[in-house]
Formats: structure tokens, sequence, C-alpha cells
């Protein structure tokens, strides 16, 4: 049984992460901006901005999850809206980092997310692998740094992982209205 701490866990992606945790009697919990105290999952703030993740959300914690960043799809990509796409990325696995040495904290393994857009939005014939370089467009710059964001982790020998996500689809009417 292992205390698991994931970003992003409110989201899609981090709810159902959740669900099969604690039916494998894992314990999840989660960083949040907004924490709520009422969650039968528990929640710790953190505050990107602030340099700021609380202490405690690193007790006894074995693995972590790292899913949070704002959602590509929830604005127009105006170039503020670019830099709060890449900064929710790349400053929280930082500051993630950072708040994990500073608590001393010994990680068993790390999982990053990322996206397919690291292959950029041009097509072509060619198959696409993890060893494929990034494409040359936005999202795929945003993931190459995003992944890039992660080398603390390895550079400290942590067991680390990382996914490419491509679009998650769920029943849910909000995101199928804005599709």
């Amino acid at each position: 049984m292992a205390k698991i701490l994931i970003t992003g866990g409110s989201g899609l992606l981090g709810k159902k992460i959740s669900e099969l945790l604690i039916l494998q009697n894992h314990t999840p919990v989660w960083l949040s901006r907004q924490p709520k105290t009422d969650s039968p999952i528990q929640q710790f703030k953190r505050d990107i901005d602030k340099k700021f993740i609380d202490p405690k959300a690193f007790e006894n914690v074995d693995t972590v999850i790292h899913l949070a960043g704002e959602g590509i799809i929830d604005k127009p990509w105006t170039t503020e809206r670019k830099k709060e796409l890449l900064d929710s990325r790349v400053k929280s696995s930082e500051l993630l980092y950072e708040s994990l040495i500073k608590s001393n904290t010994q990680l068993n393994a790390f999982g990053g997310c990322s996206a397919v857009g690291f292959y950029g939005a041009t097509t072509s014939q060619e198959i696409r692998t993890e060893l494929s370089s990034a494409g040359n467009d936005f999202l795929a710059d945003t993931c190459a740094l995003w992944e890039n964001s992660y080398n603390s982790f390895i550079n400290a020998n942590i067991r680390t992982s990382i996914i490419r996500v491509g679009i998650v689809l769920s029943n849910n009417a909000k995101k199928k209205k804005k599709m």
C-alpha cells in the first residue's frame, strides 16, 4: 500500500487514476490550487506563482504522478495564454522537484505527463516513437520543454516514466459540447 501524490488530480485523468489506486488499496493525495476540505481525497495547496507547495503533501509519499497543466482547449491561444500553458507545465514541474528536495522525500517513482503534441501538428507517413524528435510548432515546443523539466527527477536517479497523452475523452457533457 503506497501513498501517491497526484498533481492535476481533479482533472479527468487524475480522478480516474485516483479511483483505480483506491481500488488497489493505495492512498492518493492531490496538490491543488484550491484544495477542498470536503473531498474524500486529501488535498494540499500549491501556488506556482508564490513558489509554494504545502510541505505536508510530501509526508509518507512514495510516488508522484504529475498531471497538472492548464487546459489546452479551454481558451484561445493569445500570447499570454501560451505563457500560462507553458508555465503551468514547466514551472509546476520545477517547483515540484524543488519542494521534494526541501522536504527530504525519497521517491520510489515519478510519473510525468506530456502530450502527443510533442510530434507537432504536421502529418506525414513517418511512424513516430518515443525516440522521434519534437516537431516545430507551439505544442511541440511546449511538450519538449515540459519533458525536459523532468530531467531533475531523472538526474536524481528517481525511476521516471513520461507518458505522451492524446485527447482524453469521456461522457462529460461539458467537454463534449466544446468539441
